[in-house]
């Protein structure tokens, strides 16, 4: 094979790549709206789920992540860098959109809710419901749990998505740091993504301040 086929055939092979990573980041996308709207039915029903369907949404984020980020990146001179970059971030910023839908704002974690509930006089605690004849303080029992577990549940729920929060945040800002660069190309393509995918103010204050070494460029940069 002459320099021309060798190059020719290179060009294929990375044409190829490109096809297959953005064919798996487009799959891992819908799978994660696919999720999104499956799980997440509403905001205000979410956090009232209990914690293992907490724990497989958020390892699933978690997932989605890390087959995000083992996907190698073109060298930058390569034509289909950006294409890549963009595929990658719009599943990354997606991530922390879903992550921002699962916290509630302003929890209070200080408000840990009690271990069990304690049955009415004169039973001891950890008894059963069924074992308490008088049907009012029966239900009244039943009520205190199911009040007790659905807090205990909640709680459980915010307090692991503030680990994931606090987990995949650097990371995917990380990967944003390194392949975007200072340019004021690069920072308006990279705060179109933030405004375009992320929905809360916090959350674009809070990404624009970690990444503010890109997006905060001299004004006659800028123009």
């Amino acid at each position: 094979m002459g320099a021309y086929g060798a190059k020719v055939a290179g060009r294929k092979m990375r044409t190829g790549r490109l096809l297959v990573i953005g064919a798996v980041l487009v799959s891992t996308f819908v799978c994660l709206a696919n999720a999104a709207s499956n799980t997440v039915a509403s905001d205000k029903t979410l956090p009232r789920v209990f914690p293992k369907v907490e724990g497989d949404f958020a390892e699933y984020l978690e997932q989605t992540v890390s087959a995000v980020l083992n996907i190698e990146d073109p060298p930058h001179h390569e034509s289909g860098f950006k294409t890549v970059r963009r595929l990658k971030t719009v599943v990354l910023l997606s991530v922390l959109e879903q992550v921002d839908k699962l916290r509630i704002p302003d929890f209070d974690f200080s408000k840990i809710p009690p271990w069990g509930v304690a049955p009415p006089l004169p039973y001891d605690s950890g008894i059963s419901p069924s074992c308490i004849p008088d049907p009012a303080a029966r239900r009244v029992y039943e009520d205190a749990l199911r009040k007790n577990a659905e807090e205990k549940a909640r709680y459980s729920f915010q307090l692991r998505t503030k680990s994931l929060d606090a987990t995949l945040t650097p990371v995917i800002t990380g990967y944003l740091s390194r392949a975007f660069e200072r340019t004021p190309e690069d920072r308006n393509e990279l705060m179109g993504y933030l405004n375009a995918l992320l929905s809360t103010e916090a959350r674009k204050t809070e990404m624009r301040k970690n990444l503010h070494e890109l997006l905060d460029l001299p004004q006659e940069r800028r123009e």
